[in-house]
């Protein structure tokens, strides 16, 4: 699947349309000329965002952290994280 960033499509495509009109008042945009300035579009990189919360436990004496996304235990130390050091999950408080 490709992506690509929905202002620069509407910005394009609204800078094709004035220019349409300013030659012909009624003029409009055909499907294919709407289609071929998309695809024109360069793609962006983008990746899931992953979601969780952060648990913790004790176990044998010694308190841990788990990240809910990924269930891995950690140093307590890392509780309080925005991200999940070992899977990267945002921790929101959505848990997964």
């Amino acid at each position: 699947m490709a992506y690509i960033d929905k202002n620069i499509a509407c910005d394009l495509l609204a800078k094709k349309a004035l220019e349409e009109q300013q030659v012909d008042e009624c003029a409009e945009l055909t499907t294919q000329e709407c289609l071929s300035i998309v695809r024109a579009i360069p793609t962006v990189d983008v990746e899931e965002v992953k979601h969780g919360t952060w648990y913790h436990g004790m176990e044998n004496g010694s308190v841990y952290a788990k990240c809910s996304a990924c269930g891995r235990k950690m140093n307590y130390s890392c509780y309080g994280y925005a991200r999940c050091s070992l899977c990267g999950a945002k921790m929101d408080g959505v848990r997964t």
